[in-house]
């Protein structure tokens, strides 16, 4: 803190520009929060509980040799020693008290740099959000930690939708449109037969009803409808055949 202080009073005299000044507070505050979290992991200590430790379950586990872990975050990486319980060496490890303590993730990343790749990879792909994010963090990750980190994701699709309510029944003054949006995923080459720049498709669907002034049973509403084929509405009070073009879906 003090140097980033000194920092200023420097530039000052300097009569530095402020794009230098902003940039070297930057990297100042980078490395003050690296050294920050490395005490608090310091003074975290290494998870040992004891020679032997009794689970909930009444199970005793073993303190077995510390293991070392790395850490990858928002202001660095850091490399955590912790002892760890099981039966013996070279079986299973059953408890890691200072991960348990700590809540930390599974894979090596914190679960602040995972939102800010997820937020990221939405919008762009897996090497330029590893780019933006080492130039902004100075934290390099490979292409291969972001995919797994999305693939890990997927596993809990079917969990958040198991969360959402019920629709409520669609009326007969209601329309329901469905619709889906492709886009282009690029294949590596492995997957193609050696073809490069192959794309395959990632859909995305959704349906939701929308309340309307008109009986959409009524075939001369269905005729007043312009079609294009752009999209189509799926009327729920009506045969299962029934459908109807909008323009501006």
């Amino acid at each position: 803190m003090q140097g980033l202080v000194s920092f200023v009073e420097a530039s000052l005299e300097d009569a530095r520009a402020a794009q230098e000044v902003e940039e070297g507070l930057w990297r100042g505050v980078l490395a003050l929060g690296h050294s920050l979290l490395g005490a608090f992991f310091a003074a975290s200590g290494d998870g040992d509980v004891g020679e032997e430790h009794r689970t909930e379950q009444g199970r005793v586990l073993k303190r077995l040799a510390p293991r070392t872990r790395p850490y990858r975050s928002v202001f660095g990486k850091f490399q955590l020693e912790r002892f760890v319980y099981g039966q013996r060496e070279g079986q299973a490890i059953e408890l890691i008290p200072l991960d348990a303590r700590l809540k930390l993730p599974e894979t090596c990343t914190s679960f602040l740099l995972q939102s800010w790749n997820e937020q990221l990879m939405i919008e762009q792909p897996y090497a330029q959000t590893n780019d933006l994010l080492e130039r902004v963090l100075e934290v390099r990750q490979s292409v291969q930690t972001l995919e797994r980190q999305q693939a890990g994701l997927s596993t809990s699709v079917d969990a958040f939708w198991a969360q959402q309510p019920v629709p409520a029944s669609a009326s007969a003054n209601t329309l329901v449109a469905n619709t889906v949006d492709g886009k282009g995923v690029a294949m590596r080459a492995s997957e193609t037969q050696g073809l490069g720049g192959k794309k395959k498709m990632a859909l995305l669907g959704r349906l939701h009803p929308i309340a309307t002034g008109f009986d959409c049973a009524d075939q001369r509403f269905r005729r007043a409808l312009p079609s294009h084929g752009r999209g189509r509405w799926f009327d729920p009070s009506a045969a299962q055949t029934a459908q109807c073009a909008s323009t501006w879906i």
